[in-house]
């Protein structure tokens, strides 16, 4: 590609439909549904993803699935530092081109997020400890995936801005009791404060996908005081165990659970401890109680043997397989 068709592609806004069909074109380029690309075209709605975030002076931001750069230049625009991070080469090398002129404050990472390394990234260049953000249009089909992948990642996070599906929005901001309410609402409430900014129609995207979307933002840290790494371990086998069988009560569904925790004859006077009745279901349990229940059973195995509770990669798995329960 020529200097001047270079020159014309970091000045142009790609949230153009015209626009970006005209890049794409001259690079050979098509969206990829194996990717699940559905380029964001409407500029007020990027608008209001770039005042979600806020993104400030002091922040590094993380933005997942960056695409041709239809956010980028506006979380530049805060004057923090953009991780910019996108699995397909072929738009890493168009937004390459156009943040050139951002060269000290913004890197692209030709990578899949789920197996970046986001602090090593950071910290080679002096951003690891920084106030992070987290922003980006996620393909629907590793939302779950992703959101677990970045709050186990160490950085400072304090907020997360995602254009996500909106059944899952709504099964994130779920409260108890209601047919969306399961596992993936517990322990995203338990680590944020999630919030459904608006829901959004197929006509924002380009292709249109055949589900409505929801711009979904994270504010961290959450509501609640942080659990003991042994408690949150043990917290997360517990609510894992609670939506196993939803028909079921607690009693029942961590039935299998506590056997293996050995725990089976103490596991309903523990509920009880904390105030909390065994023959409810899981459904019906607030974050509160799930965390009361796990401190208490906690406190009643003296000594975790290795394999107590899994390994952690090993329940973070299962997590991500079961979101949709």
């Amino acid at each position: 590609m020529d200097t001047a068709a270079q020159g014309e592609d970091q000045m142009e806004d790609v949230v153009s439909l015209r626009v970006l069909r005209r890049i794409l074109a001259r690079h050979g380029l098509a969206p990829r549904k194996a990717l699940g690309q559905n380029f964001l075209i409407d500029a007020n709605l990027r608008n209001k993803i770039l005042q979600s975030a806020a993104p400030g002076p002091e922040d590094l931001v993380v933005e997942v699935g960056a695409g041709p750069g239809t956010l980028t230049p506006g979380l530049l625009a805060g004057g923090g530092v953009v991780l910019a991070v996108e699995a397909d080469r072929r738009l890493a090398a168009i937004l390459t081109e156009r943040l050139s002129p951002f060269a000290e404050r913004a890197v692209v990472l030709v990578a899949d997020v789920l197996r970046l390394d986001l602090v090593e990234a950071a910290a080679a260049h002096g951003w690891a400890t920084r106030p992070a953000l987290a922003v980006g249009n996620l393909p629907y089909y590793i939302t779950s995936p992703c959101l677990f992948h970045l709050l186990e990642t160490p950085l400072r996070w304090r907020r997360m801005v995602f254009l996500v599906q909106r059944e899952v929005a709504a099964r994130i901001t779920a409260p108890p009791g209601t047919k969306d309410y399961g596992l993936l609402s517990v322990m995203l409430q338990y680590r944020t404060v999630p919030t459904v900014v608006a829901v959004l129609p197929p006509s924002v995207f380009w292709p249109p996908p055949k589900v409505h979307s929801a711009l979904l933002r994270l504010d961290l840290p959450g509501r609640y005081p942080s659990l003991s790494p042994r408690e949150e371990e043990i917290f997360r086998g517990l609510v894992k165990a609670a939506f196993g069988q939803r028909r079921k009560t607690l009693a029942n569904s961590c039935r299998a659970w506590t056997e293996h925790l050995g725990l089976t004859e103490e596991f309903t006077s523990t509920c009880r401890e904390a105030d909390v009745d065994p023959n409810r279901r899981g459904e019906e349990l607030t974050v509160e109680e799930f965390m009361r229940l796990a401190k208490a059973l906690a406190a009643a195995i003296p000594t975790p043997t290795p394999d107590a509770f899994g390994t952690e990669r090993k329940n973070h798995r299962a997590i991500h397989q079961s979101h949709q329960r």
